[in-house]
């Protein structure tokens, strides 16, 4: 079976490392700002900051600034308390799509975020002790680990976004293995009459995050007019397995021709009025769970014709280099 064609182009700002730096604190301020920082320095529609908190200075909706210029800047403390958050916007997706990272809990290591996303409204208010609010929000995180590490630990993480804009993936590993993923997508083939189509993940354990297609209870969100629906991501297979995972029948390279499954990925809501499913992911498949993370398609060449990698099992695709897990 020939390598699926890419419909995108795609930006690569991939094998980032953050050296352990002393505590977990310290390298979850590093991580998350470096994040951000690859998130809106993409050359062609980046994300862009809408406005901001360092917990000193809180801004106002649409002012633009980024108070997170330094690790420091990012300050983590209770809901009621001065604390850090940043509001994110990517048009790519739809006009008004804004992620909200607000730093919330008492956490001494920085591990939890609030993370929160506008499909189309935007964020207002907010101060240094109250997040933005937006009147179409919906929690992906709340309050909850997003990736980071809980003692001092070096990480590796990869950002990947289209040039239009319509998708980014994070993927943040930690001694190897995948911890967390972070998809914000506008979806191919999305229901006729979805107003401003949109699937978004943040999807973070530890130590690892395992298979995908395992977690039963890991949910995206979607949208539609005043509905917001749960997600859950579709694949080949039949009533009693899915292609990556069943052990019988899927889980195996090809006998006939030798090579892996890359299985098209699609999703669906089961919650009570936009229940059905709605569209595909664009440039993402499911790998075997028996194929490690780091692992790269076509796997017959030099690095450089490294097309497509895998991480967990989830298929990204990849900009011809090495690929570097810790």
């Amino acid at each position: 079976m020939a390598l699926p064609t890419l419909t995108k182009a795609w930006q690569h700002n991939v094998n980032n490392a953050i050296s352990a730096l002393g505590s977990a604190l310290a390298d979850n301020r590093r991580l998350l700002r470096s994040i951000k920082n690859a998130l809106v320095g993409f050359g062609n529609n980046p994300w862009t900051v809408r406005y901001s908190s360092s917990s000193v200075v809180a801004g106002t909706a649409g002012d633009g600034v980024d108070r997170w210029s330094a690790d420091s800047d990012l300050v983590w403390a209770a809901a009621a308390s001065a604390r850090s958050w940043i509001v994110l916007r990517q048009t790519g997706v739809a006009t008004n799509y804004e992620l909200l990272l607000s730093c919330e809990a008492a956490s001494g290591t920085g591990t939890t975020l609030m993370a929160v996303i506008s499909f189309s409204a935007g964020f207002t208010g907010g101060s240094t002790t109250a997040r933005p609010t937006a009147t179409d929000e919906q929690i992906l995180l709340n309050g909850a680990n997003w990736g980071g590490a809980a003692s001092d630990q070096a990480t590796r993480w990869s950002v990947m976004q289209s040039t239009d804009g319509q998708c980014t993936r994070m993927i943040l590993c930690i001694a190897g293995v995948v911890t967390a993923y972070w998809l914000f997508e506008k979806p191919a083939n999305p229901s006729t009459g979805w107003t401003n189509p949109s699937v978004s993940y943040m999807v973070a354990a530890a130590p690892t995050i395992g298979a995908l297609s395992a977690q039963t209870s890991v949910l995206g969100k979607m949208r539609n007019s005043s509905t917001t629906g749960n997600v859950v991501i579709t694949c080949e297979g039949n009533a009693s397995f899915q292609i990556p995972t069943d052990t019988v029948y899927g889980n195996i390279a090809n006998e006939i021709t030798g090579e892996w499954n890359m299985v098209p990925l699609g999703f669906e809501s089961y919650t009570v009025g936009v229940r059905g499913r709605h569209g595909t992911f664009q440039d993402m498949w499911m790998g075997s769970t028996s194929i490690p993370t780091g692992d790269v398609y076509p796997n017959d060449g030099p690095p450089s014709s490294a097309q497509f990698v895998q991480f967990g099992n989830l298929i990204f695709p990849w900009n011809g280099g090495a690929v570097n897990l810790s």
